[in-house]
C-alpha cells in the first residue's frame, strides 16, 4: 500500500496504529478534540454539522525515539486533522523528513 492510498481505505484506528507501528517501531494512539486552530493565527473550527466526529491528533502510547517532541515543536498548531487517516499519513510524511534529517532533537 502506498502511503497516500490510506486516504482510499476505510481503515480503522487499530489498523493505522499498526501500520504506524511497522513504519515508525513505536504505537502511537489518537487523542480526539472538539476545536481545533490551524495555524497560530487560524480560525478555530469546532466540532458539529462539518467535523461531526471532532478532530484527531496522534500520541505516543509511551516515550517514543523523540519523534513526537520534534513533530509538536515544528507543528505547534498544525496538528490536528478532520479524519484519523489523514492525521496518519501526516505524522507519516513529517517522520520520514525527521528521519532524513536525521533525527534532530526538537529543540
Amino acid at each position: 500500500m502506498q502511503y497516500p492510498d490510506l486516504l482510499k481505505h476505510d481503515l480503522d484506528q487499530k489498523e493505522l496504529s499498526l501500520i504506524l507501528h511497522a513504519v515508525t517501531g513505536h504505537l502511537y494512539t489518537f487523542a480526539v478534540s472538539s476545536d481545533m486552530r490551524w495555524g497560530k493565527d487560524g480560525r478555530v473550527e469546532s466540532m458539529g454539522e462539518d467535523f461531526p466526529n471532532g478532530f484527531y491528533q496522534l500520541m505516543p502510547h509511551k516515550m517514543d525515539d523523540g519523534f513526537f517532541d520534534w513533530y509538536c515543536y515544528r507543528r505547534d498548531e498544525q496538528q490536528f486533522f478532520a479524519s484519523p487517516q489523514t492525521a496518519t499519513l501526516h505524522f507519516i510524511y513529517y517522520w520520514t523528513i525527521w528521519q532524513g534529517q536525521g533525527k534532530p532533537k526538537a529543540f
